[in-house]
């Protein structure tokens, strides 16, 4: 019991949308993307995203797609987005930290609330719809963080350059070509930074307890799991994090490295994350 009361405290955000497509961000680090239309109540992880200080949850919606790739030209009836940002203490008892609720029409907006519950403010703020159909709503709180300062925080602002996308091209295809080796030696060492963070940020014994945490390397061992060819047709550099972090995406934000599970006729889509250190060097994060 001591242990469970002693634990790190866990940071989420719930999301309740329907018929409308989505990204939702925490201090602009991704947490959920979703473009197709359908219905979705679910909780993701965000506490490796939650900054000491003032940090921003931000609602963009847009008009869906079509599993054809087709885009909607308007909302449907009772379309709507709700997203709350919280705090749960190790006792499982959570706390609300700020939320933003869009709802939508044909017409275009029918109303926008946002609460702040630490400071007890509410808003309505006035938007309008874009081009593209597009709504961005962000709400700021303040948090004292448990969480260490995080190393990418420092790191250099990212260029959205050729020699940027080709420089970090290249570190998918080192993690690539260890994975379908199963060279535990190189995963270890390229996810070394992200365990020792994870081993600080929760009081555990080291880096070899943060490798033990974030389960390094387990999909390669995975009987159930095959590696994918490098999937690299129409991918971009997307830079995140105010600047700071990028990624490899294509259009539908699918990253070079996947894993099919044959059996079940499933994907399994890698979300890789790095920052760009001092030495203009590519450190994996996520």
């Amino acid at each position: 019991m001591s242990n469970l009361l002693n634990a790190a405290p866990y940071f989420g955000v719930d999301i309740d949308l329907h018929n409308v497509a989505v990204d939702i961000r925490v201090n602009d680090v991704p947490v959920y993307f979703d473009e197709l239309r359908g219905q979705t109540t679910v909780e993701v992880p965000a506490p490796d995203s939650i900054f000491d200080g003032n940090n921003s949850l931000s609602v963009s919606t847009s008009f869906t797609k079509d599993f054809e790739g087709v885009v909607r030209s308007d909302f449907e009836p009772g379309a709507y987005v709700s997203a709350v940002l919280f705090r749960q203490d190790g006792k499982g008892s959570k706390q609300n930290l700020t939320s933003i609720l869009i709802k939508l029409t044909t017409d275009g907006i029918d109303s926008i609330e946002t609460e702040n519950f630490i400071t007890g403010t509410k808003s309505n703020p006035k938007l309008e719809i874009s081009a593209r159909g597009r709504v961005l709503v962000k709400e700021e709180v303040e948090i004292k963080s448990p969480f260490p300062r995080w190393v990418w925080q420092d790191g250099k602002t990212i260029e959205n350059s050729d020699d940027n996308f080709n420089s970090l091209m290249a570190q998918y295809e080192k993690i690539h070509k260890a994975l379908q080796n199963q060279d535990k030696k190189t995963i270890f060492d390229l996810y070394s930074a992200r365990a020792k963070e994870v081993a600080v940020a929760y009081s555990l014994g080291g880096e070899t307890e943060g490798h033990k945490k974030i389960s390094t390397g387990m999909d390669m061992v995975d009987d159930k799991l095959k590696l994918f060819k490098l999937f690299t047709d129409n991918m971009r550099l997307d830079i995140v994090g105010n600047g700071k972090l990028a990624r490899i995406v294509d259009n539908e934000f699918t990253q070079p490295i996947l894993f099919t599970e044959p059996a079940a006729r499933l994907f399994h889509f890698h979300k890789f994350m790095f920052y760009l250190n001092k030495d203009n060097q590519w450190v994996m994060i996520r």
